[in-house]
């Protein structure tokens, strides 16, 4: 089983755990200062790798921030677009999730 494999197979519950999908109000809000007492005021575009479902990312681009996203997991990639839509953080200002590692120039797919 490669990586990829592995981590597809996670993607449809990954975000079960407290910490992974942010589903308590506490845990997510606790998140969302911890996030922006460390980044930078002015909102830039802000790469992330392992781009998993991503609620971290939609708190980020809730707060203005350009998020891009990056797995080698083609389902965590197909997740992370699902609960982008969701989470109504879909627009092109706001974040692109690709297919790549984070060593390799990433794929648009």
């Amino acid at each position: 089983m490669t990586d990829a494999t592995y981590w597809d197979g996670q993607a449809a519950t990954f975000d079960n755990e407290a910490d992974h999908g942010l589903r308590d109000p506490r845990v997510r809000d606790a998140w969302r200062r911890l996030l922006l007492a460390h980044l930078p005021a002015a909102r830039r575009p802000w790469p992330t790798s392992a781009a998993v479902p991503g609620p971290c990312r939609w708190l980020l681009a809730a707060q203005g921030y350009a998020v891009t996203g990056l797995d080698f997991a083609p389902a965590m990639i197909k997740e992370a677009r699902a609960k982008a839509r969701a989470a109504d953080v879909t627009g092109s200002a706001c974040h692109s999730l690709y297919i790549s590692s984070a060593s390799a120039r990433p794929s648009a797919s």
